[in-house]
């Protein structure tokens, strides 16, 4: 790192994506590097203009902790849910400035959106399956290419879903009892869900691990007065798959 820093005077831009995994990444012995390092790009003590940028699910602020770095609350962005404006945004910035579609991007800017539900991840990930299929097809849009867009966007959601959430979160059946019960303002308190899981048959150590695994890999979100609500991902996991989800799903 410190050859990089050295090697220019120009401002530098560092992303990190997936940074929720940074404390199991780093060897005990890192974390006290990349604290150092964090602290004197907070503290401008570098011999250039440095930014960093890390992304990660809502937990990685916890995971920076865990690796011996905390972030001041004003650095800490939740991004939420995108309007259509933005979503439409960001997919057309896929479509002409990577992609140089030819025409008006309209009709598959409203299919994607429909697909999207305003989370993020899914937007980029329909966005770049469509620029890739115009790449390919010499920026021309076709309803076929439309139709075989939605397909591959689809299909890479729905292994998202399936190995980031319920790939992990064990006892999902049991989980959704407990929103059930809840609806319809579906916060929920760890004891309840642990003596739910109880009466599934776990003993209380299965238990604490199941409930455990929901927060590690984003299931459920902890919110500032202690209560639990589904994650964004969540949400749209359940309305893609069960006709009456327990919740509402919107972009607030």
């Amino acid at each position: 790192m410190d050859e990089l820093l050295a090697s220019s005077t120009t401002p530098l831009l560092l992303l990190l994506s997936k940074a929720h995994y940074i404390s199991k990444m780093l060897p005990p012995s890192m974390a006290s590097v990349i604290r150092q390092f964090l602290n004197r790009i907070e503290a401008g003590e570098l011999a250039r203009p440095v930014v960093f940028i890390s992304t990660g699910n809502p937990l990685t602020h916890i995971a920076f902790q865990k690796a011996g770095y905390t972030f001041a609350p004003n650095n800490i962005m939740d991004i939420g849910y995108l309007s259509q404006d933005e979503e439409r945004a960001i997919i057309r910035d896929w479509m002409v400035k990577d992609a140089n579609a030819l025409g008006d991007t309209s009709e598959w800017e409203d299919a994607l959106i429909k697909e999207t539900c305003g989370f993020p991840l899914f937007t980029s990930s329909y966005a770049r399956h469509a620029a890739e299929h115009l790449q390919s097809y010499g920026s021309v849009m076709t309803d076929a290419g439309l139709r075989e867009v939605l397909s591959e966007g689809s299909k890479s959601i729905e292994f998202h879903i399936n190995h980031y959430v319920f790939g992990h979160s064990m006892r999902v059946s049991v989980l959704l009892e407990c929103i059930r019960k809840s609806s319809p303002n579906p916060y929920l308190y760890k004891p309840d869900v642990i003596d739910a899981l109880m009466n599934s048959f776990c003993d209380r150590s299965e238990a604490e691990k199941a409930f455990d695994s929901y927060v590690q890999y984003g299931a459920l979100v902890e919110s500032e007065h202690g209560s639990y609500a589904l994650s964004q991902l969540m949400c749209h996991a359940m309305s893609r798959v069960m006709p009456d989800p327990p919740f509402r799903h919107n972009r607030s």
